[in-house]
């Protein structure tokens, strides 16, 4: 379901903060939002719109508490384009089968970063604990790693949809 709703999730964040550094950021943030609590999603509701309710709640705190990233638009204009990206179309299949692929082609050492992080739900903090990095090391890795999965599913799903 993540895989599915990633590049929305993050174009919607990007939409919003207009500075790739900063939205890169709060996309990593809030990714780990939605791993962490998953348990609260409810399926008979839209993944899409959940995560897209986080992420809008995630930016807005974001834009209150940074001063120099002021907001372009009105608030309800930024309402507009999460609602869109709620209704947006999900291509879960696709994704799912290159996310797969995709994370066979990882280095181990970060293969084994991303299953402690997300299927082990093992915290930043702990893996620092357990590999002797920093946090901030760890979360620049972790972005690095999900920046490179993200691009290798688009291309992989991009592949798909033009064979």
């Amino acid at each position: 379901m993540y895989a599915s709703i990633q590049t929305k999730l993050f174009a919607f964040i990007l939409a919003v903060i207009h500075n790739r550094s900063d939205a890169e950021e709060l996309f990593q943030e809030t990714s780990v939002i939605l791993w962490e609590q998953f348990a609260q999603y409810r399926e008979e509701g839209s993944f899409a719109a959940w995560a897209i309710g986080i992420a809008k709640n995630k930016v807005l705190e974001y834009l209150r508490e940074n001063q120099r990233s002021k907001k372009i638009f009105s608030d309800p204009f930024y309402l507009k384009i999460a609602e869109l990206s709620e209704k947006a179309p999900d291509d879960i299949s696709p994704r799912i089968s290159a996310l797969k692929s995709c994370l066979e082609n990882l280095k181990e050492s970060d293969r084994k970063l991303i299953a402690f992080r997300f299927h082990k739900k093992v915290t930043i903090k702990m893996l620092s604990q357990l590999t002797g990095r920093s946090t901030d090391s760890l979360y620049k890795t972790m972005a690095r790693i999900l920046y490179m999965l993200r691009g290798c599913i688009e291309r992989k799903v991009a592949l798909q949809n033009y064979e």
